[in-house]
């Protein structure tokens, strides 16, 4: 756990969380109030970044794998300036080619993000090391929303989104300087040894793009618990997204852009608490249980938000449960990629479930956007029927291959 290399990681996920995650999370209040836009445009132009995002995962998965982790993280850092432009237009079309940019750079972040954690880490301090991870991002993201709310009052959208791009060009800057490379570099399909170093070069483009991604892909994604995993991570995905469009929007109706700041600060700094305990959980008795248990209070979190429909106490307190629910899951994600792929596939095998996550997410919040016109209980109820769908897929994985290398 004592890894520079981790620390270091942490540091800038922090820096990125601060500048970048206020302006996603108050995009549909932002629409809303300042472009007069229906919300299920908002859902839209968020949701096609975001399937940008998860595509972009994979050949990030495979960038990592191949020309090294560093690489693939700083590209995807570049995000946390371009997400500022947001709240500098009024322009739908330049938020969409905005928002585009910046889900790529997203799935290149995550991808090269958790490549990296868990190369920088042994396997038993892992669990430990990934809440770290998580938190660090979270912990930033909580004092941005904060803060954004406030200076969003107090002087306008455009003001915080310059802001942003001027705190993001300095994280890149930083970036490069100071995190450490790790040499893993590994090549992704592994060349005949009577051919000349051009051949697989040729070999590749005769085959064609699609060809090759899936070649490289398909070893990891034919396997059934990596596939179940994928499942989990769409479903259980899905409710988040419907919950983070809800959120901000539904918080700010309730009371106002200063309060609806704080809910996503407070939430945030809740699910902190929440990773590392969970993080310290999963590396005493494995995987599996706090996986379920996670799921279980996600469902009590809708439950609660579908409650206190008029109450802004009781909604500031089940979102901050949704949030914890839902981040103490994601903590145990790398550990099963962990268990279901090999030290070679780790880079594909979290562009992939970030994939998952990103189709996930996605649906989630368009759906949420669209049904949101019904009523607000009507996308709370599809939120809870896809995490019981999540519940479900996780006792198919197969518990004696993570049980003997737990």
């Amino acid at each position: 756990m004592g890894s520079r290399q981790l620390w270091i990681l942490c540091a800038i996920l922090f820096g990125l969380g601060l500048i970048s995650q206020p302006i996603q999370y108050l995009f549909p209040k932002y629409m809303e109030d300042t472009l007069s836009q229906r919300l299920w445009i908002a859902g839209l132009l968020r949701a096609i970044p975001i399937g940008l995002g998860g595509i972009s995962a994979l050949l990030a998965g495979a960038l990592c794998d191949r020309f090294g982790r560093k690489l693939t993280l700083v590209l995807g850092i570049t995000g946390g300036f371009l997400v500022g432009f947001v709240f500098t237009s009024r322009s739908a079309m330049v938020i969409l080619v905005v928002l585009c940019m910046q889900g790529i750079a997203s799935g290149l972040k995550s991808a090269g993000g958790q490549s990296y954690l868990i190369g920088s880490v042994k396997t038993s301090a892992l669990g430990r090391a990934t809440a770290a991870y998580f938190l660090s991002g979270i912990f930033g993201q909580a004092v941005g929303k904060s803060v954004a709310g406030v200076l969003i009052k107090q002087y306008s959208y455009a003001a915080f989104g310059f802001g942003t791009v001027g705190s993001g060009l300095l994280l890149v800057l930083v970036t490069v300087l100071v995190l450490p490379r790790q040499q893993t570099m590994i090549p992704v399909t592994e060349p005949e040894t009577d051919t000349d170093p051009g051949s697989e070069i040729e070999t590749d483009r005769r085959r064609g793009f699609l060809a090759t991604l899936w070649q490289n892909y398909a070893p990891i994604i034919g396997r059934r618990n990596v596939t179940i995993l994928a499942g989990i991570r769409f479903f259980s995905t899905f409710s988040w997204g419907s919950i983070q469009f809800l959120m901000p929007l539904l918080m700010a109706r309730l009371a106002d852009i200063q309060i609806t700041g704080f809910l996503g600060g407070s939430s945030d700094i809740f699910a902190c608490l929440c990773l590392q305990v969970t993080g310290m959980i999963c590396d005493r008795i494995g995987v599996i249980k706090p996986a379920i248990g996670s799921h279980f209070l996600i469902l009590a979190s809708l439950f609660g938000l579908m409650l206190s429909a008029h109450s802004a106490t009781g909604f500031f307190v089940a979102g901050t449960l949704a949030s914890g629910a839902a981040w103490s899951l994601s903590t145990t994600m790398p550990r099963f990629i962990k268990r279901f792929s090999s030290d070679d596939e780790t880079g594909r095998g979290v562009g992939f479930l970030h994939l998952a996550w990103s189709v996930g997410f996605l649906s989630g919040y368009f759906v949420a956007s669209l049904l949101i016109g019904l009523g607000q209980q009507i996308p709370l109820i599809c939120a809870m029927v896809s995490v019981s769908v999540s519940a479900g897929l996780i006792f198919t994985l197969d518990r004696h291959q993570l049980e003997e290398t737990n």
